[in-house]
């Protein structure tokens, strides 16, 4: 179980003197009525590669500081931890005048100490950050039936941990990644998840193409409510372009390689070519001949349509490729199913169909590779059941 880490080199010395001191605020009698006091922990991947915008949750601030409500900081790096000591924040003054001075500064404070998070240790692990995060709620000084929200500022990419996605796990199909690490995931049950800045990068990381951002919605929602039991998984401002924080040192980020929209010029595609798009390239919703970005196929598939209107002597054999599974009918049919949906693209950019010709071989294709996780072939190993989920296109 993860420690929490006092990162105090980082934030000014009177915002933590603030941040250490909430849970022993006194609370005032007489009080007008105030909304329901929540608890809230702010998980922050100011991480290099990462454009991290914290003020987009001004709302959040407000709701937490007028209610009283318990509010903690979680650093999101290799080695998360809090930032000072999570408690009670806002004004608990009678007087109207003075309770809203002093909730101007309370907010003017956590807008400061959110901005000023940098990450202490290399690399990130989302998972762990957003565990000690909902270990903050079993905290004596939280609120036991308040409602508990866990507010996440990252652009997706987890380097380190269960979820280490440098190795292709992010395109794995989510209830995969889910049954293969159920034991390791944390109960977030009762627990909200506010996303903010998901899929916004900068240099050296990648930036992920839209459908990569949806496939990384797909890949945390599924994730948090499905393994974990979130309540609910919402995401706000993935398309924002939050600016890179300038002048900070930053420990190593590793990058995750990330598909682009075109993988080959149309003028190298000739009779005898044959490629593969795997699950990066062209990505289904899981168990469905439906892509996740119809659009972003489209671009995916532009080079070899190209070639085609082209040279109108070329033709293409679409070949669909599953993971394994004991249904082999099943696999049979959503292969070929993808397959006709592949060509179904190529049709639509202008290719007559008597020059494409469809196939699904399910799990049994040359190229496939053992993918089951255990002996007893009860569940599949996430990376490679991703790498046999392909397409196969092959020109003569």
């Amino acid at each position: 179980m993860l420690e929490h880490k006092h990162t105090t080199s980082n934030l000014p010395a009177a915002i933590l003197s603030a941040l250490l001191c909430l849970a022993f605020l006194p609370v005032a009698s007489g009080c007008a009525s105030l909304p329901d006091p929540v608890n809230e922990v702010f998980v922050v991947a100011n991480v290099a590669g990462s454009r991290v915008d914290t003020s987009s949750a001004e709302g959040e601030l407000d709701r937490s500081v007028d209610a009283n409500s318990f509010v903690g900081i979680v650093n999101a790096d290799g080695n998360p931890g809090l930032v000072g000591s999570a408690g009670v924040v806002g004004s608990t003054s009678s007087s109207t005048s003075r309770k809203n001075q002093e909730n101007e500064a309370w907010r003017a404070q956590l807008e400061q100490a959110l901005a000023s998070v940098v990450p202490d240790d290399p690399e990130c692990d989302l998972l762990a950050s957003i565990d000690c995060a909902r270990r903050c709620f079993n905290e004596e000084s939280a609120y036991a039936d308040a409602t508990n929200t866990i507010v996440v500022f990252s652009n997706g990419l987890s380097t380190a941990g269960v979820l280490d996605m440098r190795s292709g796990l992010l395109f794995a199909d989510p209830s995969d990644v889910v049954s293969f690490y159920r034991d390791e995931l944390p109960d977030l049950s009762g627990i909200d998840v506010e996303w903010y800045g998901l899929g916004n990068t900068c240099e050296p990381q990648a930036t992920p193409t839209n459908a990569t951002k949806a496939v990384m919605e797909q890949f945390w929602a599924s994730v948090l409510v499905d393994g974990c039991g979130a309540d609910a998984v919402n995401f706000h401002d993935v398309n924002a372009a939050a600016e890179p924080q300038a002048n900070v040192d930053r420990p190593t980020m590793s990058t995750v390689e990330l598909p682009k929209a075109q993988v080959m010029e149309a003028s190298a595609i000739t009779q005898g070519t044959s490629v593969t798009l795997d699950s990066q390239t062209l990505y289904f919703k899981p168990d469905l001949a439906e892509f996740v970005d119809r659009e972003q196929a489209i671009e995916a598939l532009r080079p070899y349509a190209e070639a085609m209107n082209e040279d109108a002597s070329l033709t293409v054999s679409i070949v669909g490729s599953t993971a394994s599974d004991h249904d082999v009918a099943y696999l049979s049919r959503l292969s070929n199913d993808r397959a006709l949906a592949t060509a179904e693209l190529f049709e639509a950019m202008g290719i007559d169909p008597s020059r494409i010709s469809c196939e699904g071989v399910g799990n049994w294709g040359a190229d496939h590779i053992y993918d089951w996780a255990d002996a007893g072939e009860t569940e599949l190993e996430p990376v490679a059941a991703a790498a046999n989920r392909h397409v196969t296109l092959s020109f003569s």
